[in-house]
């Protein structure tokens, strides 16, 4: 059971992780592209 906690638990970090580098690059990429404009 414990295990089972830990799985999910490492993978929601790991997802929200993953969300947070994808709104941060996108953000990234669309004030680069404003700039660049």
């Amino acid at each position: 059971m414990t295990s089972l906690a830990e799985t999910i638990f490492h993978s929601s970090e790991a997802a929200i992780w993953r969300a947070r580098d994808f709104t941060s690059t996108i953000r990234f990429r669309r004030r680069n592209f404003a700039t660049s404009r």
